[in-house]
């Protein structure tokens, strides 16, 4: 759950890591 905090859905810098990872961690 600390990858969604550290991560949100705002990384769009970021296209290695793209929200469908989040989901994915949750």
């Amino acid at each position: 759950m600390t990858y969604l905090s550290t991560f949100p859905l705002s990384t769009p810098k970021n296209p290695t890591l793209p929200y469908v990872k989040l989901p994915e961690y949750d």
